[in-house]
């Protein structure tokens, strides 16, 4: 499925910085391309106020996540978050940012993302926004976080940010994806399957022996404080 602003090719900048989770909500739904290239979570909950989109996934990806037609800002104001999400909206590009003025089937005025500002700003768990930069995001997600990649178009490449309520996790959800492009991702890939290798050639007690060493080392607790968030 391919929809504007649509992020197939960029999914994995997203994945890389969502941190652990129970559920995972993806509002503006559209083609969902991180929804279906993350690891599920216990409940992921996929959000379109486009019917023709969730009719879509309905018949393309019945198993992968609860779906919702709704008015995102609705949906988020009504849901019983605990704590233990992530959210990631995706809505359409604020107006000033696009080359274009109208390439959506359901737009998405001004007012309107001021009103899904404010409700992520409220929210007691983690937060993603991809969009453009513009003023009115930067004055009202004061303290957020924003990381840029860039991101092909029909015009070549264009910067994209993300925005985050919470510091960089030191340990992610989904490990799939670690690099910043093709090239890192595969020279990860190789390094750790070298280092599998050889762990698996090691007698159970050597194996033990690494395990312990790496837990005094590198304990998960080293990084819960640079890594903690800002709704923590």
């Amino acid at each position: 499925m391919s929809y504007p602003g649509g992020k197939g090719n960029v999914f994995q900048h997203i994945i890389n910085v969502l941190p652990k989770h129970r559920t995972y909500i993806e509002t503006h739904l559209g083609g969902g391309a991180v929804m279906r290239q993350k690891k599920a979570a216990a409940r992921s909950i996929g959000v379109d106020i486009d019917p023709i989109v969730i009719s879509e996934w309905q018949n393309k990806h019945p198993e992968r996540c609860e779906l919702v037609c709704a008015d995102a800002a609705q949906f988020i104001r009504t849901f019983p978050f605990s704590g233990d999400e992530v959210v990631y909206s995706d809505p359409p590009y604020w107006p000033s940012t696009r080359r274009r003025p109208r390439i959506y089937r359901h737009e998405y005025t001004e007012h309107q993302h001021l009103e899904l500002l404010n409700e992520l700003n409220q929210l007691p768990c983690a937060v993603v926004l991809s969009g453009y930069q513009n003023e009115a995001y930067e004055s009202i997600l004061t303290g957020w976080q924003s990381i840029t990649f860039l991101a092909p178009t029909q015009k070549g490449l264009r910067e994209e940010t993300l925005w985050l309520n919470y510091n960089l996790p030191q340990e992610l959800h989904d490990f799939t994806f670690i690099g910043g492009n093709y090239r890192e991702r595969e020279a990860i890939r190789r390094r750790q399957e070298t280092l599998r290798r050889k762990i698996e050639r090691l007698r159970p007690i050597e194996r033990a022996s690494l395990v312990s060493w790496l837990m005094e080392q590198y304990s998960l607790t080293e990084g819960q404080d640079e890594g903690r968030s800002l709704y923590a």
